[in-house]
């Protein structure tokens, strides 16, 4: 290997610590950022050649696996500026009380897997309190909250989180809501293009649904759902089916077992409803 090739090298080596260090200081934007590193690549190795001295013949031979190299090069030193910075806030999230001023702090995380996470927590075990932050966010109240990252609240996959967590909120009487305007979101949801918010929205259809008030066409749009055998929505909405309560919910899971016809389905389908929703609310009487 010639000098002018190690030196390059050294160069490249030069770049990615430069770039993890700066994928590092912007904290969790790291996982948005990997795009933008990743397309620098190309980029990258023009600068390198012109500070080594390499002559157009030498870069005529190395120019493709060098590139190659350096995207790889670039992967890895993202990966490891991620693993540097995603504890600190899974951290947060995963701490053992998820108090209101630690909720407070990763909502300004420009990072929807990291809010997702967060919502995640509340559902486990969130206080009345963390109920009405989500409440709050749902209500989009910015001036209340300005250092929230309100470009991710709004997003659809983060928006239908914000619901799932209030409803099954309503349902603990843990707080009074419109459930309407929710209704109206998840069914917006499914009827459109989002594909990683449904699971999270069949499920939310599903805890609409309680003894209290039951939609007969939400129990039309998760049979639909089921029947349509996506392994993105299937069990979601088999179990949401499950869930809610009387004969029309019951005629239409007896439907769905009759029409299934992937064989990886036929046995999930066939569960007992006591194993598919332990806890529905009509068999607590």
């Amino acid at each position: 290997m010639g000098w002018r090739v190690q030196y390059a090298l050294t160069l490249v080596v030069d770049v990615i610590v430069r770039l993890v260090v700066e994928a590092g200081s912007v904290g969790s934007r790291v996982v948005g950022g990997i795009g933008t590193v990743h397309g620098a690549a190309y980029a990258a190795p023009e600068r390198v050649v012109q500070a080594s001295g390499l002559t157009k013949r030498h870069w005529g031979r190395w120019d493709c696996d060098m590139k190659k190299t350096f995207i790889a090069l670039i992967a890895c030193g993202s990966i490891v500026a991620g693993i540097a910075v995603r504890p600190a806030y899974s951290s947060e999230v995963h701490s053992d009380v998820m108090t209101l001023g630690r909720a407070e702090k990763i909502l300004t995380v420009d990072n929807s897997k990291v809010i997702v996470e967060l919502m995640n927590e509340i559902k486990r075990g969130g206080s009345q309190e963390l109920v009405y932050l989500v409440h709050d966010l749902w209500a989009e109240r910015e001036v209340k909250y300005p250092a929230v990252a309100w470009n991710v609240i709004r997003t659809p996959r983060v928006r239908i989180e914000l619901a799932n967590v209030l409803v099954q909120a309503h349902n603990n009487q843990m707080i009074a809501i419109d459930l309407g305007e929710i209704r109206q979101f998840v069914r917006e949801i499914l009827a459109g293009s989002h594909e990683g918010a449904k699971r999270t929205a069949v499920l939310t259809l599903g805890l609409l649904n309680s003894r209290e008030y039951v939609d007969e066409q939400d129990i039309t749009v998760l049979r639909d759902i089921a029947m349509e055998e996506n392994p993105h929505t299937f069990r979601a909405a088999v179990i949401a089916l499950a869930k809610i309560c009387g004969a029309v919910a019951d005629q239409a899971m007896s439907e769905l077992r009759s029409s299934v016809k992937k064989a990886e389905y036929e046995d999930f389908v066939q569960l007992p409803i006591t194993e598919l929703a332990p806890f529905r609310s009509c068999d607590k009487d």
